[in-house]
């Protein structure tokens, strides 16, 4: 089973569009749509207390975006053994739940992560980095020092 959690602070509008997405690009297995509210006003908790099918966590404070995470992954449903959590601007794609969720559940993988595009279809660099190695760390350090030692 799978968690869609998305984090909600003061966008009824994007949140509603975000779980039409999810709902229009529906993974193949049974999934639970929770959606976490950091402190929102009473007008904002509103349209989405509306929302049919959806969970909503009034955590009643907001404690920031991690805060908000966490608390996605704590009230997930205990048979969900992959938990996607998305910001409330997000567009799901046809496929892409099912992509992060087989990804998340590969032998030795405990995190997966989509990527980000802009809405010309560009890949969003901000969101489509190598995860750091020693080399790819000694790299950035060692780089801009001979560079440095050229210029001067």
């Amino acid at each position: 089973m799978l968690t869609v959690a998305i984090i909600n602070y003061e966008t009824p509008d994007l949140t509603a569009n975000c779980v039409g997405s999810v709902r229009a690009a529906s993974p193949s297995e049974p999934y639970e749509l929770l959606i976490v509210d950091n402190g929102s006003t009473e007008e904002t908790l509103v349209p989405l207390r509306a929302l049919a099918g959806v969970r909503l966590v009034e955590t009643g404070v907001n404690g920031g975006f991690a805060v908000g995470v966490n608390r996605c992954v704590a009230e997930a449903d205990a048979a969900a053994d992959v938990i996607v959590v998305l910001n409330s601007d997000t567009e799901v794609q046809p496929g892409a739940l099912d992509a992060l969720a087989a990804a998340a559940r590969a032998p030795g993988v405990g995190l997966s992560a989509p990527v980000v595009l802009d809405r010309d279809g560009a890949v969003q660099r901000s969101g489509h980095r190598r995860f750091p190695t020693l080399w790819t760390i000694w790299m950035a350090l060692c780089i801009p020092l001979a560079y440095g030692q050229f210029l001067l």
